[in-house]
């Protein structure tokens, strides 16, 4: 599930300084602002570790490049602008994890690599969980 920062604009309050929501003055504003807010949650999103010395990542991608901006309106007529992490372990980064044990789906043992570089196995992985680093909500104070 990808994470999200959105931030609103009251249309009444608006509309009475500017004709048109789609109209430069405002539409303009939010797009700026919506791209303000995806560069510095670029900034402050966790960068991608290294796996070990030979320079293999974690990951199959970096989180900073799957950051993405969408304006729309809601149902209530607002103009909405979104930034949205898009990868499937976002919202665990954003939010953080709790101590939780992983056993294996598909196959007997679980394998990976320790800080090492060594392989290891084991039936069982006590996971001491995930400091939250909201880096969105952070990204969001900082701009406005």
């Amino acid at each position: 599930m990808p994470a999200e920062a959105v931030f609103v604009i009251e249309p009444f309050a608006w509309e009475r300084a500017f004709k048109s929501w789609t109209g430069a003055p405002v539409g303009a504003w939010m797009r700026l602002k919506t791209e303000e807010v995806r560069g510095m949650s670029k900034v402050l999103a966790p960068p991608v570790r290294l796996r070990n010395t030979t320079g293999i990542y974690w990951g199959h991608g970096t989180l900073q490049g799957m950051i993405t901006t969408l304006l729309r309106y809601s149902d209530g007529g607002d103009l909405e602008g979104h930034v949205v992490a898009m990868p499937k372990h976002a919202l665990l980064l954003h939010e953080g994890t709790k101590p939780h044990v992983i056993h294996p789906k598909k196959a007997k043992m679980l394998r990976f690599r320790t800080r090492k570089g060594t392989v290891a196995y084991a039936k069982m992985v006590k996971h001491p969980g995930t400091i939250p680093n909201p880096f969105l909500s952070d990204a969001l104070q900082k701009v406005f």
